[in-house]
């Protein structure tokens, strides 16, 4: 199946940069934000069959994590199973998943997810970055 992608990550970065003027700790605490919003919407739009592909989100502070994992009861994987990972300003928040079909999920193989999972979990994520910044802003107005 082919459908034309837009560059959602481009649009994230751009949105992000807007955020420029933000102290370290207020920035950070934005991508904290966007990158537990954006497991869990993941998680979510995962389509299940066995729960493997659902069960496989990671998420990795500064690299991608590398093994898949078995699914857990309910095939769901949650970001509280990971603690409260140290998230610093500078860091790089991976989100992934390296189940060997997962292309092909995201290319809606799957009718319980035709338009995949990432590019909607982007424009969920421009959304939420967008409003942030709005209010963030008027806050250092105001």
């Amino acid at each position: 199946m082919s459908k034309k992608r837009v560059n959602s990550a481009g649009e994230l970065s751009r949105e992000l940069a807007r955020l420029g003027d933000l102290s370290d700790e207020k920035f950070t605490q934005v991508i904290k934000k966007l990158a537990f919003d954006g497991f869990k919407e993941l998680v979510v739009r995962t389509p299940v069959d066995t729960g493997f592909a659902q069960s496989n989100w990671r998420v990795g502070i500064n690299e991608a994590p590398s093994a898949s994992i078995r699914p857990t009861v309910g095939g769901f994987y949650s970001p509280a199973s990971y603690g409260n990972p140290t998230i610093e300003f500078g860091d790089s928040v991976h989100l992934y998943n390296n189940v060997v079909y997962i292309k092909r999920l995201e290319q809606g193989w799957s009718g319980q997810a035709p338009q995949g999972m990432v590019e909607p979990t982007y424009s969920r994520l421009i959304q939420v970055a967008t409003q942030l910044g709005n209010a963030l802003s008027k806050e250092r107005i105001g």
